[in-house]
């Protein structure tokens, strides 16, 4: 998650959700779409959360460097230790 007008992450990165792993690579045809599912948990079910509007989710798809911006408003926890969000893995 990132600040407006920004690209330094706030807090830590989204974690991989071992209940969603990958099962291996996935070949889209023109036209054809993938998704993962993205996991959120409130900023405010930690009470040690330092708390911090974001404004974006900051999403680098596979075998990408460069990131994608996601406009949405959440609030982010500046503490690493707090992970607030999980990815799975993607499917078609």
């Amino acid at each position: 998650m990132v600040a407006a007008g920004s690209t330094t992450p706030i807090g830590a990165p989204a974690e991989r959700d071992p209940q969603a792993p990958s099962k291996g690579p996935i070949t889209l045809a023109p036209g054809d779409s993938a998704g993962a599912t993205l996991r959120y948990t409130q900023a405010g079910n930690y009470q040690n959360c330092q708390r911090v509007q974001a404004e974006s989710i900051l999403v680098y798809p596979p075998s990408a460097t460069d990131s994608l911006a996601i406009s949405r408003t959440l609030t982010a926890c500046s503490n690493e230790d707090i992970k607030l969000l999980s990815i799975g893995a993607f499917t078609q």
